[in-house]
Formats: C-alpha cells, sequence, structure tokens
C-alpha cells in the first residue's frame, strides 16, 4: 500500500515538473526537467518541449496510477501491477521526452 501511495505521488511529481516547465515556471537548467541539448537552448524551446510533452506524461501518468491504485484497492491479486505501473512511468517519460523534442 505505501510503495503505492509513493508511486502515485512520484507520477504526479513527474507530471508536475513537465507542467511547470511547460508554463515557464521553471526556467531551462540542468537538474530538473527534460534536459537535452536542444531542450537548454532558448527559453522558448524549454517550454515548447515541454507543452509538446504534457500529453503523453499526463496519459501515461494517469494509466500508472490507475496500476498502483488497483492493487492496494484489491481490484489484482498481485504486485505485478506494482511492477508494470513503473515501466508504463519510465515508458511515459521517454515518450514525453522523444515526442517534446522531435518537435522541435
Amino acid at each position: 500500500m505505501l510503495l503505492s501511495l509513493v508511486a502515485v505521488f512520484a507520477s504526479l511529481f513527474s507530471l508536475l515538473v513537465v507542467a511547470l516547465g511547460a508554463f515557464g515556471v521553471i526556467p531551462p537548467n540542468r537538474v530538473i526537467g527534460l534536459r537535452t541539448n536542444t531542450t537548454l537552448r532558448s527559453k522558448p524551446t524549454w517550454r515548447t518541449v515541454h507543452r509538446r510533452a504534457l500529453i503523453p506524461m499526463s496519459v501515461t501518468t494517469l494509466a500508472a496510477a490507475g496500476c498502483w491504485l488497483l492493487y492496494p484497492a484489491g481490484i489484482v491479486e498481485s504486485s505485478a501491477a506494482v511492477a508494470f505501473g513503473f515501466i508504463v512511468l519510465v515508458a511515459g517519460l521517454l515518450w514525453a521526452w522523444a515526442y517534446g523534442v522531435r518537435g522541435v
């Protein structure tokens, strides 16, 4: 149960970082956000990449959170739902990064 809640909060934090980058609250930096040579070129590029990454990140965050909440709710009888949720979140991060960077 605790692992599922921590995982849900971690996925929501990832989504929050992408959203804050999209709205320009988090400026280009080398610590947090989708950081590549492309995204660090300028503030408009940073915002564009994060704005494009927001949809894939939202979809996979909801899917991962759903996986993580099925196990403690007793709907799924295996902790495989927790592992599957992590796989979905990592895939979502890669999808968001690729989709965001490809747009600039």
